[in-house]
């Protein structure tokens, strides 16, 4: 015996889903205020204001500043499970105790220092100006 599918959904405002979407892209930009500023900064010397598209996604990529763990911060000051791990290459996690030994502590928060203002770094050094794009 076949069981009939509903017909609609159980919360109304996601049986449109371009509507649902523009919704949760609201709360996301509202959620976020800081890495947008980073974001539009980046945007006006960089085509779509990144050069890695691996780190794009739309509304725009938030930023991350720091780690501890398994843990991200954002720009925002929101928290992320980082269950990719750099690719494989932060496989000890962010900020292990392990690497604490002062000159690796130091390295270390070099390069995060350095990955979390690639886009700003970026943006000052590769000026970009959309009408070069235009024949």
């Amino acid at each position: 015996m076949s069981h009939p599918l509903p017909t609609t959904s159980a919360h109304p405002a996601n049986s449109d889903l371009p509507s649902a979407v523009s919704a949760a892209e609201e709360r996301f930009i509202a959620a976020n205020p800081k890495s947008l500023r980073r974001a539009e900064e980046a945007a006006r010397s960089l085509p779509g204001g990144n050069t890695r598209t691996v780190l794009h996604y739309t509304p725009f990529p938030v930023t991350i500043v720091g780690g501890q763990g398994a843990v991200l911060t954002d720009l925002d000051g929101h928290l992320y499970t980082d269950f990719l791990g750099e690719f494989t290459a932060g496989l000890y996690g962010h900020s292990n105790p392990i690497l604490s030994h002062d000159e690796v502590r130091d390295i270390l928060a070099g390069v995060l220092r350095e990955v979390s203002r690639d886009v700003e770094c970026e943006t000052k050094l590769a000026p970009y100006d959309g009408e070069d794009l235009v024949g």
